[in-house]
């Protein structure tokens, strides 16, 4: 009769899925939700016995969110409608929770009716932990890349394909990202024309696995001039080959304005007819420009550096009054 083909049958399951290994829990239960068979792998992925274990499915679910989903689609399957795969967190015997991926199947008799309900659940506890680490740690980095200063950049030399290119592009080369994905040479339309070969150089020098330290000019959608910091480190595969690039590009605008009026101060002095000189504390040469370094009849500023005016000029009175006056001035106070 049916009931005797049914058990007949849940016999040779049992012996079949119980050859398959302790990597899965098999189950059955009827349609009041009482278990009437699970695997021996109970033991090692729950820690009940088959014994223990033999009580209604909903005594091991937890009280966690994702139960509520769980519930209602074994409770479908009891009324026969087949459900897709769905997870469920479910309780230890040590008190602690497990996360399973379960696929079950209603089993119907002859005419239907639904009789019973088979599953198999897997336990991806480790697996969910390991996928929300690297999720954490995707977050971490899209935090930081986000945040530094920096546009930073990953590309595939194997694929010749743009990675990632941080959101800071936009604001700094004032082209949306999409541009770039689509060619990440497009952003050469904003270097300034006189730079492009040297840019083109540097980029190709990656093909042969050497990375690139250099400064360019852009020139934004609004017309400003942008000093560029770009620099890139080539990521080998297991052959040693290049395989990635990681690059970063930072404005360095303000930085640059300052160093050119650094420079440009720097060439006015050194050009001055006037004496100029740079000394310390103890009142030792540091610097002297053209003009002071022939006053005192040397050839370069480097025979200056380090000696007092009594070492250059000699013990006279005039030099000694040179010496007082710098000690006055070394006692004033800023704007005095």
């Amino acid at each position: 009769n049916i009931s005797e083909a049914f058990h007949s049958g849940e016999e040779k399951f049992k012996r079949h899925i119980e050859n398959l290994g302790a990597e899965y829990i098999f189950y059955s239960h009827d349609l009041h939700g009482m278990t009437t068979y699970i695997s021996p792998s109970v033991k090692k992925l729950l820690g009940y016995s088959q014994e223990e274990a033999q009580r209604n499915y909903r005594e091991f679910l937890t009280e966690s969110e994702i139960n509520k989903k769980s519930r209602v689609y074994s409770e479908l399957s009891l009324k026969g409608i087949r459900q897709p795969p769905f997870i469920s967190e479910l309780y230890h015997r040590d008190g602690t929770t497990r996360i399973f991926y379960n696929t079950e199947i209603p089993v119907l008799d002859e005419s239907g009716k639904v009789v019973a309900v088979e599953g198999m659940s897997r336990d991806i506890t480790v697996d969910l932990k390991s996928a929300e680490k690297l999720k954490q740690q995707e977050e971490r980095f899209r935090l930081l890349v986000e945040t530094i200063e920096e546009v930073f950049w990953i590309f595939d030399l194997k694929q010749d394909k743009l990675l990632y290119i941080s959101p800071k592009y936009e604001k700094v080369y004032g082209k949306p990202i999409e541009s770039l994905f689509a060619n990440p040479g497009s952003f050469l339309k904003t270097v300034y024309s006189e730079d492009i070969p040297m840019v083109k150089r540097a980029y190709q020098q990656i093909e042969i696995g050497k990375g690139f330290d250099m400064e360019y000019r852009i020139s934004t959608p609004d017309g400003l001039m942008r000093w560029i910091w770009s620099r890139s480190f080539i990521i080998p595969d297991e052959k040693k080959k290049p395989a990635l690039v990681l690059g970063t590009a930072f404005e360095i605008t303000d930085r640059k304005k300052v160093q050119l009026d650094k420079n440009l101060l720097a060439a006015i002095v050194e050009n001055t007819e006037d004496h100029a000189v740079i000394k310390d504390t103890n009142l030792r040469i540091i610097a002297s420009n053209k003009a002071n370094t022939l006053a005192a009849g040397v050839k370069s500023a480097e025979e200056l550096i380090g000696k007092t005016d009594l070492e250059i000029y000699g013990d006279h009175p005039h030099v000694r009054q040179y010496v007082e006056d710098d000690k006055k001035a070394m006692l004033l106070k800023k704007g005095e």
